[in-house]
């Protein structure tokens, strides 16, 4: 495919495939921990579909895959603590996002999306010690995957995602040093939901480690305060 690819850079269907290809290759480095080979794929891939952009302007799909391929620049950068590089992307992603989520309020795809970008963005503000920032970024998020879990209350994946955000907003709260009964409320919300999911052994490994971490989190909120010394 590279070589086809190669021999005909105007065929866009073959640009595609080669993007995708490169993108699938550099996934499969990143799940070995092969970070420099990953971030060479995905910058090679980002090239190909920011030049198919640049030609076809009008090709929304183009510029989905786009935003993924800033997604992925961002999370190799967030990967090797560059975090000023994957804040970078990540808000680039957002754009695009952004202005082809908004007039399609019901599109689920793009709706999802849009939440992964303002979480990555928040896990970075996270990272960074910028609790406040993170925390519309993450409010940004929770407001969109709860109307669709609303929408679809038998997707498990759908509510657990809403379960992460109740625990990304109480973290960051707890840094931030906010109100405790919201956070409270937010850490009983998520241990609700996957507890249920739990039952119908319906978690996933990282679901469960959200799961233990919100027990903890309830467990450190129900502790009373320590009296200062006077």
């Amino acid at each position: 495919m590279q070589l086809l690819a190669s021999g005909d850079q105007q065929n866009l269907q073959w640009q595609r495939d080669l993007s995708i290809i490169l993108e699938k290759r550099g996934d499969t480095f990143q799940l070995l921990n092969q970070l420099s080979e990953a971030e060479s794929c995905f910058t090679r891939s980002h090239e190909i579909r920011q030049q198919l952009v640049d030609a076809n302007a009008d090709d929304l799909g183009l510029k989905l895959e786009l935003s993924s391929s800033f997604d992925r620049l961002g999370n190799i950068s967030a990967a090797q603590y560059h975090l000023d590089e994957a804040l970078v992307d990540y808000r680039k992603s957002l754009s695009i996002r952004q202005k082809y989520a908004t007039p399609y309020p019901d599109d689920a795809s793009w709706q999802a999306d849009l939440a992964f970008s303002f979480e990555h963005i928040g896990d970075v503000l996270c990272a960074q010690r910028n609790p406040n920032e993170a925390l519309s970024e993450f409010r940004n998020a929770f407001a969109i995957r709860k109307k669709l879990a609303d929408a679809s209350p038998e997707d498990a994946e759908r509510q657990a995602r809403v379960a992460h955000l109740c625990l990304r907003i109480a973290q960051a709260m707890d840094k931030s040093k906010s109100t405790e009964e919201e956070a409270t409320r937010l850490v009983k919300q998520g241990r609700s939901i996957l507890e249920a999911l739990s039952k119908k052994n319906a978690l996933s490994a990282l679901q469960r480690e959200d799961l233990t971490e919100l027990q903890r989190l309830a467990a450190d909120l129900a502790k009373p305060d320590t009296p200062t010394a006077e």
